[in-house]
């Protein structure tokens, strides 16, 4: 019965170099980075933060939707609270700002962006400052994982083990063989398979 048990036990454990991230991988190596990934271009239903910064905070309070000066890192939690303070990228690629009217921005980079409207504040105000950012940045993590979900991207880029750590890593029973990573990209989804 006891041997019955030790080669059920053995058929069940994964072995250890399948745990391991990164099998194989030399210590002491440099390795050059890959190729970065392109500048995200904002597309519809993104949400938009932006405020227009002034010694004054009253004269450019009328170009920001509320009066957030000096709350940028403290947007508030709720998703309700974020679409009161953002504009939402319509689905022909513009965001309706009022003062400055309909900004095109599908295709463009938050910096451009930035660029764009800080061309159109300079009109009304001196010395101001345009500070945008994209706020509704997320990933999901599925599958077994310790902490499955839809989770924020607090950087611009994340790399795998990055996205894999925000949900608590792979646990014991998942598979790091057959990890899949979905890129939504304009022209489609883009499925790749990673090998740990």
């Amino acid at each position: 019965m006891l041997l019955l048990i030790l080669i059920f036990a053995a058929s069940c454990s994964t072995p250890l170099n399948e745990l391991i991230y990164l099998n194989g991988i030399e210590p002491g190596n440099t390795y050059s980075n890959g190729p970065k990934p392109e500048e995200y271009r904002i597309r519809s239903n993104d949400q938009l933060f932006i405020q227009v910064i002034s010694d004054d905070p009253m004269n450019a309070a009328f170009l920001n939707l509320t009066n957030t000066q000096g709350s940028v890192g403290n947007m508030g939690s709720s998703a309700n609270s974020l679409e009161l303070i953002t504009y939402l990228v319509d689905d022909m690629g513009y965001i309706s700002y009022p003062q400055l009217g309909n900004i095109p921005v599908e295709n463009k980079t938050v910096s451009e962006v930035r660029d764009i409207v800080q061309g159109k504040v300079d009109v009304y105000l001196e010395s101001a400052s345009v500070f945008v950012k994209l706020v509704n940045r997320n990933i999901t993590v599925l599958g077994e994982v310790k902490q499955p979900g839809q989770k924020l991207m607090v950087k611009n880029q994340l790399t795998i083990f990055e996205a894999l750590g925000t949900a608590g890593d792979i646990t014991d029973y998942g598979n790091r063989q057959t990890v899949k990573l979905i890129r939504e990209l304009p022209e489609g989804k883009h499925v790749a398979e990673i090998l740990m």
